[in-house]
């Protein structure tokens, strides 16, 4: 079982990659609305047990939202690259 369980939202828009919700172990939740302009959104999540052994650490992305044809959606990635996250 998991000590930690953190995961972070971030949107892929015109501008670039933009932060979304996450919830942060210390931190709690901190939920923003979605941009009405995005066009794919990714989650990643990141588990880890008790005292943080790199064999413990997991961490997995997902798209969890794509509303965009896929050519606008690969426009976007060359243009803006891959996601960044804080968790």
């Amino acid at each position: 079982m998991s000590e930690s369980h953190e995961w972070e939202e971030v949107h892929l828009t015109s501008d670039g990659w933009i932060e979304g919700s996450c919830k942060l172990d210390f931190g709690g939740l901190k939920e923003k609305p979605c941009p009405a302009d995005r066009f794919l959104t990714v989650r990643r999540e990141v588990r880890w047990g008790k005292y943080g052994a790199p064999s413990s650490i997991s961490s997995d992305e997902s798209i969890i939202y794509c509303d965009a044809n896929r050519d606008s959606v690969i426009l976007m990635l060359l243009k803006h690259g891959k996601p960044g996250f804080s968790v």
